[in-house]
């Protein structure tokens, strides 16, 4: 029988989805909440989490981990999470991963773009909040404080249009997989210093909400 090319996975091929779903379910049921993935563990959690139709908005300024987390509504489906690198986290579905494709390059070249801004996204979260407890979300109006917001591009220089404008100069960038197995970064030191050199100029950044985030602010890439 042959093997669907797309359930190769952290480099370990699967004869079918139920295969993959099969480990999805060992890791969870094997990790406590809040206990941070391991080894073979995360990469493969990671190889899982490219395949997600929402892999950059939920990578959001890069990854920093993942981990189990239990529903906080229902206290009974339990979940992969994923901790950013500004300790922010959000949950995906494992079967949404396993019914998805891989994603096409402009989404890893897109990743590697948000991944080589993350501490400039950091610095800007925290002299927003220094000396402060909680904002406002300028969108929702909702009062969100440093471990539950999210930084965004204000309009009309989103994320995206900056990401576009700067790849009209470098059409194909070289990526690579991150040292960590959490994403792709850009391969070309000049490159990457350019890209940050421009977003540095150009990104107006404002903290919001989650919600206004994922929501009300979503564009399509």
């Amino acid at each position: 029988m042959s093997i669907n090319p797309e359930l190769n996975i952290a480099g370990k091929s699967y004869q079918n989805k139920a295969q993959v779903a099969g480990v999805c379910r060992s890791i969870i049921d094997g990790t406590k909440d809040h206990e941070l993935l391991r080894s073979d563990e995360a990469r493969f959690v990671a190889a899982l989490f490219r395949r997600h139709p929402e892999f950059l908005e939920k990578s959001g300024c890069g990854i920093a981990g993942f981990t189990v987390g239990t529903d906080s509504r229902w206290q009974k489906t339990r979940h992969f999470i994923i901790v950013r690198i500004d300790q922010t986290t959000v949950d995906f579905s494992w079967r949404v991963c396993v019914a998805g494709k891989l994603p096409e390059k402009r989404v890893n070249v897109l990743g590697a773009l948000r991944r080589a801004i993350a501490d400039q996204i950091a610095a800007f979260r925290d002299s927003a909040f220094a000396g402060r407890v909680v904002l406002e979300c300028p969108i929702t109006r909702a009062v969100i404080t440093k471990h539950d917001c999210h930084v965004d591009h204000a309009s009309p220089q989103s994320f995206l249009a900056l990401a576009n404008r700067w790849l009209g100069r470098y059409p194909d960038p070289q990526i690579t997989e991150s040292a960590d197995g959490y994403g792709w970064e850009l391969a070309d030191a000049e490159q990457k210093e350019n890209w940050q050199s421009f977003h540095r100029t150009n990104a107006r950044l404002r903290v919001v909400s989650r919600r206004a985030n994922l929501s009300y602010l979503k564009v399509s890439l």
